[in-house]
């Protein structure tokens, strides 16, 4: 009995040492998604008093139970086309953030809300938004991204306009990778497996273009495909 008391003594008392601590923080690496220790208090966007400047992009979306993928928890999935050099954040005032280029997660190693990275290349970024099922099976929500430029020069620049884009491949292609390019971003040699995106259905943050390429990879045949605000395009392949 002597022994039990004393050690929850120490239990308790490690415990309230521990109170007000700020945990370590883990940055998604840019380059290939992995996870390396980042400083805590990593920067973050405000979603919840987003205000849209030349800079801030607020987007306001719905995250839902994706019956046929059975997912449990409300989710969504964005298509973001970044440029190389940009310091891209981003930040939803419901839920988590997770990116193709990396994430945030805490010392447990659960994703957190937000993501902030500096991107090595241009290319099509994937974005997840996971939400508790608590809210039920609908949760509008808003996403804020916050973009940085090295080279304001640059004529491209994303809208606050979304399409919805499904990439529907048959049984024998159903773990194949698409790359996705808007068109003005098309020259001779490019990588397109910076741009590669798996199947799905994506809200996509359109760019000044309405025309995308979309090719199966590595990409013999590419097509492509128009997108119009609040409209939903099919790409079966």
């Amino acid at each position: 009995m002597i022994r039990f008391r004393t050690a929850l003594a120490v239990l308790l008392l490690a415990a309230s040492l521990g109170c007000g601590k700020q945990p370590p923080f883990y940055r998604g690496d840019t380059a290939g998604g992995g996870k390396t220790p980042a400083v805590p208090g990593a920067e973050r966007a405000n979603a919840t008093n987003c205000r849209v400047s030349s800079t801030v992009w607020c987007i306001v979306d719905t995250a839902v139970i994706d019956q046929p993928n059975l997912t449990l928890n409300p989710t969504a999935r964005l298509l973001w086309f970044g440029r190389s050099g940009d310091s891209l954040s981003m930040d939803t005032n419901l839920g988590t953030v997770q990116t193709s280029i990396g994430s945030i997660v805490d010392s447990l190693h659960n994703n957190v809300s937000y993501f902030s990275g500096h991107l090595a290349r241009d290319g099509a970024i994937m974005v997840w938004i996971d939400i508790s099922d608590e809210r039920g099976g609908t949760v509008p929500y808003m996403l804020r991204v916050a973009v940085e430029s090295s080279n304001n020069a640059i004529p491209r620049r994303p809208t606050n306009l979304m399409s919805r884009l499904t990439l529907s491949p048959d049984r024998t292609r159903k773990f194949a990778e698409i790359s996705v390019v808007p068109l003005s971003e098309l020259h001779a040699g490019i990588d397109r497996s910076a741009w590669k995106v798996t199947p799905g259905t994506y809200k996509v943050v359109m760019t000044q273009d309405s025309l995308y390429e979309v090719c199966v990879l590595p990409c013999v045949s590419p097509d492509t495909v128009t997108l119009k605000t609040r409209q939903a395009v099919r790409w079966v392949y």
